[in-house]
């Protein structure tokens, strides 16, 4: 009986079901980090306001290829867009500011790590044809290292090596406009957030925009500009930090849709 009522039911739920669209983005993205970022010494001596350093200025690090991939599933009003990338670079500096316990004017080795995944569930609120405006939430995940060390040992109390590697995943507001004309369109997106998370609390700020062209059907080239905020403060291993952390780049690659 019971199979004979999902054998009449079934044809029922698939006709209920809206077709899934897909589209898989593969770019490249050129990321340039900028910002502060400032770590107490361990005996919380100096306020961290007068220990910042900058990313560029200070620790001397560059811009950075990354790949960049991107998955859309659009079924009915709903959406659901998955995206990641990494950055990382190496750089050698002199140290403007204390730094944890590294004294200011030591020379040193850093490097710098950023890893975001982002998922962003959206629900189309006004559907014009040409213009679509959409709002949900969406959960950015961040994986921020920082490694720091001297070249040379340093006498204590001082140490040869510091270390901040802050991870958390932060749901954000998030929303979404497009425009679709022919073969060209547009969209912006931003997920912005202001919460405590994992030991840390500030604001975060997740913005993207893109232009595309679909030269031949199902397939479409695109160029657009990512950028993320992170105004934190918080505590990692026992020590206060302070971050005004910006990762911006353009991006451009190639996609398919189904």
């Amino acid at each position: 009986m019971r199979t004979r009522l999902a054998l009449i039911l079934l044809p029922v739920l698939c006709s209920c079901v809206s077709p899934v669209g897909v589209r898989m983005h593969a770019a490249y993205l050129h990321v340039t980090p900028g910002g502060d970022l400032g770590l107490e010494d361990a005996a919380h001596t100096r306020q961290l306001s007068d220990v910042k350093i900058n990313l560029g200025d200070g620790f001397s690090l560059d811009n950075a290829s990354a790949p960049y991939l991107r998955l859309d599933l659009t079924a009915s009003d709903w959406n659901l867009e998955l995206s990641g990338f990494r950055y990382k670079d190496r750089s050698d500096s002199r140290l403007s500011a204390q730094f944890g316990d590294m004294p200011s004017g030591t020379e040193v080795n850093s490097s710098f790590g950023a890893v975001n995944a982002k998922g962003a569930l959206t629900y189309s609120l006004l559907d014009l044809g040409v213009v679509n405006l959409a709002a949900g939430v969406c959960l950015d995940y961040f994986d921020i290292d920082m490694d720091v060390r001297a070249k040379n040992p340093l006498p204590a109390p001082a140490t040869s090596y510091e270390n901040t590697d802050y991870r958390a995943p932060v749901p954000m507001l998030f929303a979404r406009a497009a425009v679709d004309v022919g073969p060209v369109g547009a969209e912006v997106s931003l997920g912005w957030m202001n919460a405590g998370l994992q030991d840390a609390k500030g604001v975060f700020l997740d913005l993207d925009g893109m232009i595309s062209f679909r030269p031949i059907p199902n397939v479409d080239v695109f160029g657009g500009y990512r950028y993320i905020k992170i105004d934190a403060r918080g505590i990692v291993d026992a020590q206060k930090f302070d971050t005004d952390l910006h990762l911006h780049g353009w991006y451009v690659g190639v996609g398919l849709n189904f």
